[in-house]
């Protein structure tokens, strides 16, 4: 919450179609202070499921009665604690995820002099966007909107779905319509039709794709790219390291998420034996790799907006 000493908020306009660097700014300085106060969230979350799981490892049920009614009740807490905690994370990911995104948009509005709509700017917030705001986003891929429609043909055919599957064919094509940003609606006449999604879920599909579909995260330009449009402008070389490293960080980080992605796939596919040729120094590994991939979109945000005045005022030589 904001004190009553504290700035006014950024106001955005709805209606606006362009942001000034200045809006940008305070944005970005608001993104890092909420994210402080939810990261101070998750760590109180975190602590309470500890201390429950203390008070539980304390009670009195050994396996061999049925649980007191105190014991019980630590119990359920336990599965409250918990429920909060993951919930907390996810809302973490994605709050960072957001503000990496801005980030993002803010270097390249800077590299290219111009500013971004207020609406992708504002895309990816955990309110979502209304349904008329959602053509200033750039149009879905129509082989998406095509698989979407295939998937939903399918659910509702007189099969009912692929007859060899043992998936609710109702849950899949909700699923692959809210990868690409769609949603499932009922049409005037009672049937079903597929519509741009403004639900936050729906428009981090949109948005990154399978970046945040598999790896909870935004789906930032390429290092090498952004690094070669910076020395174009003429950046000084300390920023274009600070900000080089900043992604290539990033990147390493989702490689190794991606990579923990596709190992448990195997695993759970068969494709691979986890006695003989997945240790668990190798999962352990990837993971610890991967658990860093929120700590490096926070400094990938941090990095970019303590740069953002000096690549601004740069221009080749």
């Amino acid at each position: 919450m904001i004190s009553p000493a504290s700035p006014q908020p950024v106001v955005i306009s709805c209606s606006a179609t362009a942001m000034t660097h200045e809006d940008l700014d305070r944005l970005l300085d608001e993104l890092d202070t909420a994210t402080e106060a939810l990261l101070a969230d998750q760590a109180a979350a975190e602590q309470r499921v500890e201390e429950v799981e203390r008070l539980l490892k304390r009670t009195s049920n050994d396996g061999a009665t049925f649980w007191a009614p105190a014991d019980s009740v630590i119990s359920l807490r336990e599965d409250l604690a918990l429920e909060a905690f993951h919930r907390h994370r996810r809302a973490v990911r994605a709050f960072v995820s957001w503000w990496a995104d801005v980030a993002a948009l803010a270097v390249q509005s800077a590299i290219g002099d111009n500013s971004p709509d207020p609406v992708r700017v504002m895309a990816a917030n955990p309110v979502g966007l209304r349904p008329d705001e959602l053509d200033r986003l750039a149009p879905i891929p129509e082989s998406d909107r095509q698989l979407a429609e295939l998937s939903l043909h399918l659910a509702t055919g007189p099969m009912g779905g692929d007859a060899g599957s043992t998936a609710d064919p109702v849950t899949t094509a909700q699923a692959a319509a809210r990868r690409c940003g769609l949603a499932i609606r009922s049409d005037a006449d009672g049937g079903v039709i597929l519509v741009e999604s403004g639900e936050p879920e729906a428009l981090r599909q949109r948005l990154w794709g399978a970046v945040w579909d598999q790896c909870q995260a935004p789906a930032l330009p390429d290092t090498g790219e952004l690094v070669e449009a910076l020395r174009n402008r003429g950046v000084k070389e300390a920023t274009v390291a600070a900000v080089g490293a900043a992604s290539q960080a990033v990147e390493e980080a989702l490689a190794a998420a991606f990579g923990l992605v596709e190992a448990h796939r195997r695993l759970a596919a068969g494709e691979i034996l986890e006695e003989t040729t997945w240790a668990e120094e190798d999962d352990k590994t990837l993971d610890e790799r991967a658990e860093q991939l929120l700590a490096r979109l926070v400094d990938y945000a941090r990095t970019i907006a303590a740069h953002l005045p000096h690549i601004r005022a740069s221009r080749p030589t």
